[in-house]
C-alpha cells in the first residue's frame, strides 16, 4: 500500500509540474524534456514525449483517462 501511496504522490508532483510549465507558456515538446531532465518517469515507466504530455494535460482538463484517444 505504501507503494501505491508514493506512485500517487508522484503522479500528482508530476502533473503540478506539467501544469506549471504549460502556464508559463512552455511547449509540450519542452516540458517532456524537462520532465525527462528532472528523472521523472512516465506511467508506463519510461520517457516523456510530446503526445505523452499533451495526453496528460487532455486527462487532466476531462478527468475521463478512459474516454481519451491517444
Amino acid at each position: 500500500m505504501a507503494r501505491r501511496t508514493q506512485l500517487a504522490q508522484l503522479e500528482q508532483t508530476t502533473k503540478r509540474e506539467i501544469v506549471k510549465l504549460r502556464t508559463a507558456g512552455a511547449s509540450l515538446g519542452t516540458i517532456a524534456a524537462e520532465l525527462n531532465k528532472r528523472g521523472l518517469i512516465g506511467a508506463q515507466g519510461g520517457r516523456w514525449y510530446a503526445g505523452t504530455v499533451r495526453y496528460v494535460i487532455k486527462c487532466m482538463a476531462t478527468n475521463n483517462c478512459a474516454q481519451i484517444q491517444r
